[in-house]
């Protein structure tokens, strides 16, 4: 995908934007008339990712953003909405068939507004820090279009229009200028609720990403000798960050780079060793300077990679979740697809679902039919429970198959369940059946730097706060923040 360009190549062909637009209304048009096996798979995808999207960024201008992910999207056993569009037009012009085509790569992005100049916007994008030069078209209200000022920031999703520039597809959500705790928070509501698609435009930051997941993985074994580990929260939390300072070492003893060089010093080291392919530094204390990191700082723990990769990967802080923090029992579970996911009373869970499974259905009286109608009611709510992760529920199944099948066949009431229904059941009680990229997931450097950057100041506000009112007499506790990088549930 092509990054920004100079500005003495901004000159717009103003004819290859209303083919653009044409095209757009023309593909919008046939697949809202389409019929059939089309009507019935954009029926079909609008319900769920409406209800996927519910809570997402984009909820205000939810319609038309589901219609124009379909729009340009693949399916699975039929050839997608653009193919079936240019079998359907077969006197488009070769033009038009390659500008058409070009839309499969559209992705979505939270992006800042760089500058606008001769009727082209540059844009960057916050996830993956590339820098865009984007067309406006007809399709975009006005009213939008007036807002895009420097530093407003914008959800939307981009379409390629030729080998330099892109067009806004579909609506754009503005945020206005953020500060940068909301900016943050933006960030990362748009990667919870869009997982691998917050990283479009960067297929290589992704691949890279997964990566590290099933590395994350691997490390925990050796460390801990097994994927589950049970403790107190505490406990647990204080092995993770030995656990973290031990990965990150071996990572930093891997690159050869010492605790107290500088990150300046790295940068610079990084782009003398891969020339014009490496990190740029300029781009770096840009970066550094927005999100108020001190380049001449020694590297301390952060792992760095001296990889060509322009935009760097680094780990995310792994934390126990505060409200698990004072548990007596928090089990770890982890995985090289889902990541490293935390369950409350995992060895309760486990016993229950053993119990409800040990019941039988003979001649049962009184306080023996409460009691199994009891636990299977409450084995039923912890399904709908969204705070045990999905994981936990995939785990069970594979490490206690008979009891789990047992135990789903009184809780469906179907006594032929297999595990080939288990994906059926988890979208029954809209639990997703497929790992989308886990907090665990490497993050870009400069994206971690803001998210501890908020995390401290967030940090020093709550203590300021809590010495305040503690000269005033006041005896109330501040309750600790907790998280940093992209780490939640």
């Amino acid at each position: 995908m092509a990054q920004a360009q100079n500005a003495d190549s901004k000159h717009v062909d103003a004819k290859l934007v209303e083919q653009a637009e044409e095209l757009k209304e023309q593909l919008l048009q046939f697949v809202m008339g389409a019929e059939g096996k089309l009507a019935q798979r954009l029926e079909a995808f609008t319900v769920e990712r409406s209800r996927e999207l519910a809570k997402s960024p984009v909820r205000h201008t939810l319609t038309r953003f589901v219609l124009d992910e379909f729009l340009t999207g693949e399916l699975l056993d039929m050839p997608c909405p653009i193919e079936q569009f240019i079998e359907a037009n077969p006197n488009l012009s070769d033009a038009n068939v390659t500008l058409i085509r070009r839309w499969k790569d559209t992705f979505l992005g939270i992006f800042v507004v760089k500058k606008a100049d001769q009727g082209v916007f540059t844009l960057r994008n916050w996830m993956t820090d590339f820098s865009y030069d984007v067309v406006p078209t007809q399709l975009q209200l006005p009213a939008d279009l007036e807002r895009l000022a420097p530093k407003e920031v914008v959800i939307s999703r981009l379409s390629p229009l030729d080998e330099d520039r892109l067009i806004f597809s579909g609506p754009m959500y503005l945020l206005g200028a953020l500060s940068k705790p909301k900016l943050a928070m933006a960030i990362a509501n748009l990667k919870r609720h869009h997982g691998e698609a917050s990283y479009g435009g960067a297929p290589e930051l992704l691949e890279e990403a997964w990566a590290s997941v099933a590395s994350h993985h691997q490390s925990f074994l050796d460390y801990f000798g097994s994927d589950t580990v049970t403790l107190p929260g505490r406990q647990l939390n204080h092995q993770l960050k030995q656990f973290q300072d031990h990965r990150t070492q071996a990572q930093m003893e891997q690159a050869h780079i010492e605790e107290k060089t500088s990150l300046r010093a790295l940068v610079q080291k990084a782009s003398e060793t891969n020339g014009a392919a490496g990190v740029d530094l300029v781009d770096v204390e840009a970066t550094a300077e927005e999100v108020g990191v001190d380049l001449d700082s020694g590297v301390g723990k952060v792992a760095q990679s001296l990889s060509g990769s322009r935009t760097q990967l680094t780990s995310p802080q792994v934390e126990v979740p505060e409200a698990l923090q004072r548990a007596k029992e928090v089990t770890a579970l982890s995985d090289p697809q889902w990541g490293l996911v935390f369950v409350k009373n995992y060895g309760d869970l486990k016993g229950l679902i053993k119990q409800v499974a040990n019941r039988t259905g003979g001649e049962q009286e009184g306080d023996q039919i409460h009691n199994q109608k009891s636990d299977v009611d409450s084995l039923n709510q912890a399904l709908s429970n969204l705070d045990i992760p999905t994981f936990a529920w995939i785990k069970l199944a594979n490490t206690e198959p008979d009891n789990f099948r047992q135990a789903m066949e009184k809780v469906t009431g179907d006594h032929h369940w297999n595990p080939e229904k288990l994906t059926e059941l988890l979208k029954s009680v809209d639990r997703p059946s497929k790992a989308q990229l886990p907090e665990v997931a490497n993050v870009p450097q400069h994206l971690n730097a803001l998210f501890q950057k908020v995390l401290l100041d967030s940090t020093k506000k709550a203590k300021s706060s809590s010495s305040r009112k503690k000269k005033k007499g006041f005896k109330r506790s501040t309750k600790k923040i907790s998280g940093g990088g992209f780490m939640a549930n």
